[in-house]
């Protein structure tokens, strides 16, 4: 195979001719030249050949071929881009041009190896780059008979590069180099054995802990090169028992920090932690263990210490803990287990703030800032226990630093100060309601203030009131809601509001019914909470509820929501018992204010009022004593006229019968003088005319003489009235069966009122009937006298006359009072309404007692009448 063969065979693949497959810059471009046409091959020698070509080309290997005097024949591509050249460049040219200078007699050496055998000839040396750059290569020459070029033998090279594995040699070594200075210089004692315990290596740390330095190989010093070993209890430990024996005879698999105390030749002790793990081949059997250990009798005694200290720190009841620099617990004592309710396990490695969610009274930037530059702090904490519970604590944080004055830890002492800081917190909350109901005027302005106290001094999400709808009081409705925070909850502030609850139905409901405080640890667990399932997709849980009442009459239902589930508190419950009646005292009172004030306006006005109808009575009994006067005056006026009256009917009517029978009689003695004969008409005439004189002196001393009526009676009597002879007009009578009077004095007054309404009407009313009339109508019972006359034309002036006054005043005697009417179609009724009263009635059969009305006189005439009661004695006389 010639070399131009290889150069046809690369252009006729299209590969470039760089050391990578791309052109260099120092190479000059190869014109393109028409593709040849191939003909087919027609031997499978061609074929093989062929075959050959491709396999030499392509091969992942470099391969070079040269003659003897190591002049280049052919390259494959992988030797060009080996050597970082084309293929053009480097057939035709001596190898050695390609051999760092220091290497080329090396290769020389090759080349005459070569020559001189028949088997490969393999030498490693550098082969030289374009850029200067040294590139460890081994070459692996064959001489073959096969390749011959002008009768002379070629030489196929195969180079394999180095660079790989001369890089890891040398990080091997160098990797061997900081084995050995760590185990000869590193802090901890190192040392292994071999499967029958002969200690193969160590370290000059194992050397000082076992204070003497064993015989590499010596079969007499097995496992351990320590003098002596003991076991943490105190008890001595054979060589051949100890953990390094044990591993190696697969007893146990590895050694983890276990303790061991050692002995050295002095006399003094060490205590160590051994790690051992086995050594193992590729097979997986144990060739060995090794054993790394440290000095820990320091740090012993230090955890000795510290473990006393702990001890004393147990005995507190305050909880003591250690965080490091990042906040994780270190230590973490008695006192915290018992606060906190997590064991010392449990605790260690946690972060504070996130194991007892920490609520900080100011910002945690704030506090570490103070620490780092005071050293200490001290506030208050809110810390969530195991169990979920809340507690309060007074924190105090002491920062330790290092040599180097970083922080290093802290040291935080908890006391808890729960107890006394709800006491303090329902003792402002105790002060706030009292305050708050101090200020307000009705229980609508307090209800909001308390419920956002309450919130927000005693950690409570949610707070409602709920009280009896106005309309029958059966249903308790939410009038009030607030929170801590008005955005938060309001699906739950929705549902709150649209509610009802019948007594005994959710908390409300329960402290309604019972009167008592109700707590729940979890609505969301009951099933007599009607909002249980919007409270727990809100995430609300603990509620309680407290009625608010005085004495028997309850008034509504305060109620809380927390996000916690709170155990049940007695103490508060009892506080808020109190707080729900002193609001209902305090309602009690502004109901008694406003019921005081009310009546005090009423008094006022009553004595507005009073004061008016003293003015109108002063008037009025100014204006009685001018009416007294003149009424004086008119009954002397009347005195005259009756005198006048009976003089005119003595002489119209008495005189007048008198005067005839005197004459009648007079002409009967001159018949009997002159013996005449006397006609006896004219003596009857006489008969009837003293007959018509007696009636008439009767009527006229019986119109005088004052009557005893009574109520049984009245009736009776006012028959009488009316079928008297001297009327002009005729009178009658009419009585309805429903009424009835029980009273002999207002008897005695209806009697003169009807008689003075009949004498009136027959004297001036020009009527053709009068009727007198006693029934009951609504207004209480009524006399009527009714006349179908000429009416009045002035009622008036017929009020101002001394007649009327008279049957007015009888009337106001009896609490009644007297009406005067003349209708459009003529005539005059005088109407005297006598008040219901309540008597046993005469005619009650089977001890049936009638209902006696009663009405109350008319404050006027009330006024008058007690002024005019030495009247009374009078009344029946006049008229």
């Amino acid at each position: 195979m010639k070399g131009k063969k290889a150069t046809s065979d690369a252009g006729k693949r299209a590969f470039r001719d760089g050391a990578n497959g791309t052109y260099q810059r120092n190479v000059a471009a190869v014109k393109s030249k028409p593709r040849p046409v191939f003909r087919q091959p027609k031997t499978e020698l061609e074929q093989a050949i062929e075959r050959y070509v491709d396999l030499f080309d392509f091969a992942p290997i470099a391969y070079v071929t040269f003659d003897r005097a190591g002049r280049v024949e052919q390259v494959n591509f992988a030797a060009a881009r080996l050597l970082r050249r084309s293929r053009r460049q480097l057939i035709g040219i001596t190898f050695a041009v390609c051999i760092t200078k220091e290497d080329t007699p090396l290769f020389l050496h090759h080349l005459m190896e070569c020559r001189s055998s028949d088997d490969a000839a393999v030498t490693e040396l550098c082969l030289k780059g374009i850029d200067g750059e040294k590139i460890p290569v081994l070459l692996s020459t064959t001489g073959t008979s096969g390749l011959m070029k002008d009768g002379a033998r070629l030489y196929q090279t195969a180079i394999i590069d180095l660079t790989e594995r001369k890089r890891f040699e040398h990080t091997i070594r160098r990797s061997e180099e900081r084995y050995r200075t760590l185990f000869n210089l590193g802090p901890t004692a190192v040392y292994t054995i071999d499967t029958s315990g002969v200690i193969q290596e160590y370290n000059r740390q194992a050397v000082e802990l076992w204070g003497r330095e064993p015989a590499l190989g010596d079969t007499d010093q097995r496992f351990c090169g320590s003098f002596k070993m003991f076991r943490p209890d105190g008890s001595l430990m054979p060589h051949d028992q100890c953990p390094m024996a044990e591993v190696v005879s697969g007893k146990i698999s590895v050694v983890h920090n276990g303790e061991v105390l050692i002995e050295r030749p002095d006399g003094s002790h060490v205590t160590v932690l051994v790690n051992i793990r086995p050594l193992k081949n590729d097979r997986g059997e144990i060739t060995g263990a090794i054993n790394c250990f440290y000095d820990i009798t320091d740090r012993k005694q230090t955890e000795e210490q510290l473990a006393e200290q702990a001890r004393l720190l147990d005995l507190t009841i305050d909880a003591i803990l250690v965080r490091d620099a990042q906040d994780r617990i270190t230590y973490w004592n008695h006192g915290a287990r018992e606060l906190y309710g997590y064991s010392r396990e449990e605790a260690l490695g946690k972060v504070t703030h996130e194991l007892l969610r920490t609520v900080h009274s100011q910002s945690l930037i704030h506090i570490r800032k103070k620490l780092e530059r005071d050293n200490r702090w001290s506030g208050e904490l809110v810390h969530t226990c195991k169990d979920g519970t809340k507690v309060i604590v007074i924190s105090r944080w002491s920062l330790d630093r290092d040599a180097k004055g970083m922080p290093a830890s802290i040291l935080e002492t908890n006391t808890e100060i729960t107890n006394r800081k709800r006491a303090e917190q329902r003792r402002s909350v105790d002060l706030a309601v009292t305050r708050t109901l101090s200020e307000s005027r009705s229980l609508d302005d307090a209800v909001p203030r308390i419920l956002r106290t309450v919130c927000e001094t005693l950690g409570w999400e949610v707070g409602d009131f709920w009280a009896p709808n106005t309309t029958g009081g059966r249903v308790l409705r939410c009038l009030e809601v607030r929170g801590s925070s008005v955005a938060k909850f309001p699906k739950f502030k929705a549902a709150s509001r649209k509610l009802e609850l019948a007594p005994g139905m959710g908390l409300p409901g329960r402290a309604w019914s019972n009167l008592k405080p109700v707590w729940i640890s979890d609505v969301t667990r009951d099933n007599n909470v009607p909002r249980a399932s919007i409270a727990a997709e809100e995430g609300l849980h603990a509620g309680f509820a407290f009625p608010i009442s005085f004495g028997k009459n309850f008034l509504g239902v305060m109620e809380f929501f927390s996000l916690e589930i709170r155990k049940l508190d007695e103490d508060l419950l009892k506080m808020f018992a109190g707080i729900g009646s002193q609001i209902g005292q305090f309602v009690q009172r502004k109901r008694a204010e406003d019921a005081a004030q009310k009546s005090k306006e009423l008094l006022e006005r009553l004595v507005q009022q009073r004061t008016k109808a003293l003015r109108v009575t002063n008037a009025k009994l100014e204006n009685e004593i001018e009416r007294r006067k003149g009424l004086e005056g008119e009954i002397l006026s009347v005195s005259d006229r009756e005198q006048q009256r009976l003089g005119q009917e003595l002489h119209d009517g008495l005189c007048q019968h008198l005067t005839a029978v005197a004459f009648m009689a007079h002409s009967i003695a001159m018949r009997l003088k002159n013996h005449r004969v006397i006609d006896a008409a004219d003596i009857e005439k006489i008969a009837q005319l003293v007959n018509d004189a007696a009636s008439d002196t009767r009527n006229l001393s019986r119109a005088l003489h004052r009557m005893d009526v009574d109520a049984a009676g009245l009736v009776t009597a006012l028959q009488d009235l009316v079928d008297r002879e001297i009327w002009r007009t005729p009178c009658r009578l009419q009585v309805r069966p429903s009424f009835r009077i029980d009273d002999d004095s207002a008897a005695a007054h209806l009697f003169r009122i009807a008689r003075e309404a009949v004498i009136n009407a027959n004297k001036h009313a020009q009527a053709r009937e009068i009727v007198v009339k006693l029934e009951n109508s609504r207004q209480g019972m009524v006399l009527r006298v009714i006349d179908d006359g000429v009416g009045c034309l002035n009622a008036a002036k017929l009020k101002q006359g001394l007649g009327f006054h008279i049957m007015n005043y009888r009337a106001q005697l009896m609490g009644g009072r007297l009406e005067l009417d003349s209708p459009k179609t003529g005539g005059t009724c005088v109407s005297c309404y006598l008040p219901r009263r309540v008597s046993p009635s005469r005619n009650a059969k089977n001890g049936e007692q009638p209902a006696e009305l009663t009405e109350t006189v008319p404050s006027g005439a009330a006024a008058v009448v007690p002024s005019f009661r030495h009247l009374k004695r009078q009344g029946a006389a006049i008229g």
